[in-house]
């Protein structure tokens, strides 16, 4: 598969180890990965790529992930995209972000487990992968 058919893969995170980590983690679904480290970031690259899912942490400075979910799924052309939000908030604090019905959002905790984290985002890319 060519890196134009590769699905595309966002990550946002203000933190670079944790960019670096999860890049390496999904490498082996063999997808594109575009690294953002803030929400301002991560919205500018929307229009320059057609992104099968987005890994976004919640807690950033200036544009938390809720605001940045928010911006995207607005956004009529980018509304259906995919989020996983990757945290360590509680799970009480998810009631904050009321998301579009239609979109998968998620939440994976850190510390991360590998495992849970490329099933997660496979199952999203695999329509992707197909097409």
């Amino acid at each position: 598969m060519s890196d134009t058919e590769k699905p595309n893969i966002l990550i946002v995170d203000d933190n670079p180890a944790n960019l670096i980590a999860m890049r390496i983690l999904l490498k082996v679904l063999d997808v594109n990965i575009i690294k953002a480290s803030s929400g301002k970031e991560a919205l500018a690259y929307l229009p320059q790529y057609n992104f099968a899912a987005i890994l976004m942490d919640v807690r950033m400075p200036e544009m938390d992930g809720y605001e940045t979910a928010e911006h995207i799924h607005q956004n009529e052309e980018f509304k259906n995209i995919p989020i996983i939000f990757v945290t360590a908030i509680d799970e009480d604090e998810q009631e904050k972000y009321k998301f579009n019905e239609n979109v998968v959002v998620e939440y994976i905790y850190k510390p991360l487990d590998p495992d849970i984290l490329i099933k997660r985002v496979n199952v999203i890319i695999q329509p992707r992968k197909r097409s």
